[in-house]
Protein backbone atom coordinates (compact mmCIF):
# COMPACT_ATOMS: atom_id res chain seq x y z
CA UNK A 1 0.00 0.00 0.00
CA UNK A 2 1.22 3.62 -1.26
CA UNK A 3 2.33 6.15 1.93
CA UNK A 4 -0.55 8.59 0.27
CA UNK A 5 -3.77 5.80 1.06
CA UNK A 6 -1.72 4.56 4.65
CA UNK A 7 -2.50 8.58 5.87
CA UNK A 8 -5.63 8.71 4.23
CA UNK A 9 -6.83 5.16 5.99
CA UNK A 10 -5.60 6.61 8.91
CA UNK A 11 -7.21 9.99 8.77
CA UNK A 12 -10.87 8.15 7.97
CA UNK A 13 -10.04 6.14 11.23
CA UNK A 14 -9.49 9.17 12.97
CA UNK A 15 -13.13 10.56 11.73
CA UNK A 16 -14.70 7.55 13.16
CA UNK A 17 -12.81 7.37 16.18
CA UNK A 18 -13.44 9.73 19.21
CA UNK A 19 -11.15 10.88 21.78
CA UNK A 20 -12.76 8.59 24.32
CA UNK A 21 -11.50 5.34 22.50
CA UNK A 22 -7.85 6.02 22.14
CA UNK A 23 -6.53 4.60 24.99
CA UNK A 24 -3.95 6.60 26.98
CA UNK A 25 -4.95 5.22 30.66
CA UNK A 26 -2.04 2.62 31.39
CA UNK A 27 0.25 5.56 30.16
CA UNK A 28 1.92 7.47 32.77
CA UNK A 29 3.03 11.64 32.97
CA UNK A 30 6.66 11.04 32.20
CA UNK A 31 6.85 12.91 29.35
CA UNK A 32 5.02 16.10 30.84
CA UNK A 33 7.97 16.11 33.68
CA UNK A 34 10.95 15.80 30.90
CA UNK A 35 8.64 18.73 29.43
CA UNK A 36 9.00 20.87 32.31
CA UNK A 37 12.84 20.44 32.96
CA UNK A 38 13.35 21.09 29.73
CA UNK A 39 11.08 24.48 29.48
CA UNK A 40 13.11 25.58 32.88
CA UNK A 41 16.31 25.31 31.19
CA UNK A 42 15.13 25.96 27.57
CA UNK A 43 13.82 29.67 28.40
CA UNK A 44 16.27 30.35 31.06
CA UNK A 45 18.84 30.25 28.07
CA UNK A 46 16.55 31.93 26.10
CA UNK A 47 16.02 34.80 28.47
CA UNK A 48 20.04 35.15 28.55
CA UNK A 49 20.46 35.33 25.15
CA UNK A 50 17.66 37.92 23.95
CA UNK A 51 18.64 40.53 27.10
CA UNK A 52 22.38 40.26 24.93
CA UNK A 53 21.30 40.86 21.66
CA UNK A 54 18.91 37.85 20.18
CA UNK A 55 19.32 34.10 18.92
CA UNK A 56 18.89 33.47 14.97
CA UNK A 57 16.04 31.47 14.22
CA UNK A 58 17.60 28.40 13.56
CA UNK A 59 20.31 28.34 16.65
CA UNK A 60 16.79 28.82 19.28
CA UNK A 61 15.77 25.00 17.13
CA UNK A 62 18.99 23.29 17.54
CA UNK A 63 19.62 24.76 21.03
CA UNK A 64 16.13 23.13 22.09
CA UNK A 65 16.76 20.05 20.30
CA UNK A 66 20.06 19.76 22.60
CA UNK A 67 18.43 20.61 25.56
CA UNK A 68 15.71 17.99 24.90
CA UNK A 69 18.13 15.33 23.68
CA UNK A 70 19.90 16.02 27.12
CA UNK A 71 16.84 15.56 29.04
CA UNK A 72 15.47 12.33 27.58
CA UNK A 73 18.89 10.70 27.44
CA UNK A 74 18.42 7.14 29.09
CA UNK A 75 15.06 7.38 29.64
CA UNK A 76 11.67 5.57 28.38
CA UNK A 77 8.83 6.31 27.21
CA UNK A 78 5.77 4.72 25.01
CA UNK A 79 4.16 6.81 22.08
CA UNK A 80 1.11 6.35 24.57
CA UNK A 81 2.55 8.60 27.02
CA UNK A 82 3.99 11.23 24.24
CA UNK A 83 -0.03 11.33 23.09
CA UNK A 84 -1.14 11.75 26.53
CA UNK A 85 1.45 14.76 26.78
CA UNK A 86 -0.65 16.31 23.56
CA UNK A 87 -3.62 16.08 25.43
CA UNK A 88 -2.44 17.94 28.55
CA UNK A 89 -1.65 20.82 26.22
CA UNK A 90 -4.90 22.76 27.10
CA UNK A 91 -3.80 22.69 30.67
CA UNK A 92 -0.22 23.78 30.24
CA UNK A 93 -1.21 26.98 27.80
CA UNK A 94 -3.35 27.85 30.61
CA UNK A 95 0.11 28.77 32.67
CA UNK A 96 0.98 31.13 30.16
CA UNK A 97 4.41 30.22 29.14
CA UNK A 98 6.46 32.77 27.07
CA UNK A 99 7.39 30.42 24.57
CA UNK A 100 4.56 27.82 24.79
CA UNK A 101 4.63 28.32 21.41
CA UNK A 102 7.78 26.54 20.73
CA UNK A 103 7.41 23.33 22.24
CA UNK A 104 7.20 21.59 18.78
CA UNK A 105 11.06 21.61 19.31
CA UNK A 106 10.48 19.33 22.25
CA UNK A 107 7.81 16.82 20.85
CA UNK A 108 9.55 16.83 17.75
CA UNK A 109 13.25 15.54 19.66
CA UNK A 110 10.91 13.16 22.00
CA UNK A 111 9.61 11.77 19.09
CA UNK A 112 12.67 11.35 17.32
CA UNK A 113 14.59 9.89 20.10
CA UNK A 114 11.29 7.13 20.88
CA UNK A 115 11.79 6.47 16.74
CA UNK A 116 15.57 6.13 16.80
CA UNK A 117 14.75 3.53 19.18
CA UNK A 118 11.49 1.62 18.84
CA UNK A 119 10.47 2.23 15.34
CA UNK A 120 6.71 2.77 16.13
CA UNK A 121 3.91 2.61 13.12
CA UNK A 122 2.70 6.08 14.25
CA UNK A 123 2.86 9.14 16.84
CA UNK A 124 -0.72 10.94 17.41
CA UNK A 125 -0.78 14.23 18.72
CA UNK A 126 -3.77 16.19 19.75
CA UNK A 127 -3.57 19.96 19.26
CA UNK A 128 -7.31 20.58 18.46
CA UNK A 129 -8.36 22.25 22.14
CA UNK A 130 -5.61 24.39 22.34
CA UNK A 131 -6.20 28.06 20.23
CA UNK A 132 -1.74 28.55 20.30
CA UNK A 133 -0.65 27.31 16.62
CA UNK A 134 2.63 25.65 17.81
CA UNK A 135 5.62 26.36 15.70
CA UNK A 136 8.37 23.21 14.50
CA UNK A 137 6.40 20.34 14.97
CA UNK A 138 8.02 17.75 13.07
CA UNK A 139 11.99 19.18 12.68
CA UNK A 140 14.18 16.91 11.14
CA UNK A 141 11.30 14.21 11.26
CA UNK A 142 11.92 10.59 10.11
CA UNK A 143 8.58 9.13 11.52
CA UNK A 144 4.96 8.65 10.98
CA UNK A 145 3.06 11.32 12.50
CA UNK A 146 -0.57 12.22 12.81
CA UNK A 147 -1.56 15.80 14.62
CA UNK A 148 -5.46 16.29 15.15
CA UNK A 149 -5.99 19.87 15.05
CA UNK A 150 -3.51 23.02 13.86
CA UNK A 151 -0.34 23.76 13.49
CA UNK A 152 2.26 26.99 13.54
CA UNK A 153 5.19 27.71 11.18
CA UNK A 154 7.79 25.69 10.00
CA UNK A 155 5.85 22.72 10.13
CA UNK A 156 8.31 19.56 9.15
CA UNK A 157 11.19 22.10 8.61
CA UNK A 158 14.32 20.34 7.54
CA UNK A 159 12.44 17.07 7.34
CA UNK A 160 14.49 13.48 6.41
CA UNK A 161 11.84 11.13 5.72
CA UNK A 162 8.31 9.88 7.05
CA UNK A 163 5.44 11.64 6.95
CA UNK A 164 3.16 14.36 8.79
CA UNK A 165 -0.58 14.49 8.41
CA UNK A 166 -2.54 17.29 9.58
CA UNK A 167 -6.17 17.46 10.21
CA UNK A 168 -6.79 21.20 10.19
CA UNK A 169 -4.64 24.51 9.41
CA UNK A 170 -1.14 25.25 9.13
CA UNK A 171 1.00 28.72 9.25
CA UNK A 172 3.72 29.69 6.76
CA UNK A 173 6.77 28.04 5.87
CA UNK A 174 5.51 24.31 6.09
CA UNK A 175 8.32 21.91 4.60
CA UNK A 176 10.83 24.73 4.55
CA UNK A 177 14.23 22.63 3.68
CA UNK A 178 12.03 19.42 3.13
CA UNK A 179 14.79 16.47 2.40
CA UNK A 180 12.05 13.58 1.90
CA UNK A 181 8.78 12.75 3.23
CA UNK A 182 5.20 13.46 2.79
CA UNK A 183 3.51 16.32 4.64
CA UNK A 184 -0.32 16.27 3.87
CA UNK A 185 -2.04 18.99 5.46
CA UNK A 186 -6.15 18.83 5.33
CA UNK A 187 -6.68 22.22 5.96
CA UNK A 188 -5.24 25.77 4.52
CA UNK A 189 -1.75 27.04 4.68
CA UNK A 190 -1.20 31.02 4.89
CA UNK A 191 1.94 30.50 2.32
CA UNK A 192 5.54 30.07 1.69
CA UNK A 193 5.12 26.80 1.20
CA UNK A 194 8.04 24.51 0.07
CA UNK A 195 10.72 27.07 0.52
CA UNK A 196 14.20 25.40 -1.06
CA UNK A 197 13.07 21.60 -0.59
CA UNK A 198 14.94 19.71 -1.96
CA UNK A 199 12.52 16.55 -2.03
CA UNK A 200 9.78 15.14 -0.66
CA UNK A 201 6.00 16.07 -1.26
CA UNK A 202 3.69 18.71 -0.04
CA UNK A 203 -0.25 18.58 -0.52
CA UNK A 204 -2.31 20.96 0.38
CA UNK A 205 -5.93 20.28 0.28
CA UNK A 206 -7.45 23.58 0.57
CA UNK A 207 -6.36 26.96 -0.14
CA UNK A 208 -2.63 28.72 0.23
CA UNK A 209 -1.37 31.72 0.92
CA UNK A 210 0.98 33.76 -1.44
CA UNK A 211 4.71 32.39 -2.38
CA UNK A 212 4.66 28.57 -2.98
CA UNK A 213 8.13 26.95 -4.00
CA UNK A 214 10.25 29.93 -3.68
CA UNK A 215 13.85 28.42 -4.38
CA UNK A 216 12.88 24.61 -4.41
CA UNK A 217 15.46 22.44 -5.96
CA UNK A 218 13.16 19.32 -6.37
CA UNK A 219 10.49 17.44 -4.86
CA UNK A 220 6.61 17.83 -5.49
CA UNK A 221 4.08 20.78 -4.11
CA UNK A 222 0.04 20.12 -4.86
CA UNK A 223 -2.29 22.58 -3.75
CA UNK A 224 -5.74 22.18 -4.37
CA UNK A 225 -7.27 24.78 -3.57
CA UNK A 226 -6.39 28.20 -4.42
CA UNK A 227 -3.13 30.26 -4.56
CA UNK A 228 -1.99 33.64 -4.59
CA UNK A 229 1.33 34.93 -6.14
CA UNK A 230 4.99 34.31 -6.55
CA UNK A 231 4.90 30.39 -7.41
CA UNK A 232 8.29 29.41 -8.30
CA UNK A 233 9.83 32.23 -7.81
CA UNK A 234 14.09 31.47 -7.93
CA UNK A 235 13.46 27.83 -8.11
CA UNK A 236 15.94 25.32 -10.06
CA UNK A 237 13.67 22.44 -10.17
CA UNK A 238 10.55 20.08 -8.81
CA UNK A 239 7.31 20.11 -9.74
CA UNK A 240 4.29 22.18 -8.66
CA UNK A 241 0.72 21.42 -9.07
CA UNK A 242 -2.07 24.13 -9.15
CA UNK A 243 -5.91 22.70 -8.79
CA UNK A 244 -7.35 26.30 -7.64
CA UNK A 245 -7.23 29.72 -8.98
CA UNK A 246 -4.34 31.31 -9.13
CA UNK A 247 -3.26 35.06 -10.41
CA UNK A 248 -0.68 34.14 -13.23
CA UNK A 249 -0.08 37.65 -13.74
CA UNK A 250 2.56 37.45 -11.14
CA UNK A 251 4.30 34.94 -13.62
CA UNK A 252 5.86 37.63 -15.58
CA UNK A 253 7.68 39.13 -12.68
CA UNK A 254 9.07 35.81 -11.30
CA UNK A 255 12.60 33.66 -12.82
CA UNK A 256 12.35 30.08 -11.95
CA UNK A 257 12.76 26.26 -13.45
CA UNK A 258 10.38 24.13 -11.59
CA UNK A 259 7.72 22.29 -13.62
CA UNK A 260 4.45 24.27 -12.85
CA UNK A 261 1.52 22.83 -13.76
CA UNK A 262 -1.94 24.70 -13.46
CA UNK A 263 -5.37 22.26 -13.52
CA UNK A 264 -3.27 19.57 -15.55
CA UNK A 265 -1.43 22.49 -18.51
CA UNK A 266 2.36 23.52 -18.23
CA UNK A 267 2.94 26.88 -17.40
CA UNK A 268 6.11 28.68 -18.09
CA UNK A 269 8.02 31.44 -15.28
CA UNK A 270 9.44 34.41 -16.92
CA UNK A 271 12.73 32.95 -17.57
CA UNK A 272 14.89 30.32 -15.77
CA UNK A 273 16.84 31.35 -12.47
CA UNK A 274 20.65 30.69 -12.62
CA UNK A 275 22.70 30.85 -8.95
CA UNK A 276 25.09 33.30 -9.46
Amino acid sequence: MKLTNIIEKEYDNLQNNTLDKIDVTTATDIVSDIFFEWYQQFSKILDEKLLHGGIILYGMITLGDDIAKNCIKNISYTTEEITKFSLRLEEIEKRKLTYFKDIGIFLSSIIANNYNKKNAEKYLLFTQDITTKINYIGFKNSAHMVICGNVGHDLGINMNSGSITVTGNAATNTGSELLNGIIHIYGNCEGNVGENMKGGEIIVDSKSGSIVGSRMQGGKITIKGNTHDYVGEKSTGGQINLLGEWNKAFMQSCEGDAEIYHRGKREYLRKKFEIK
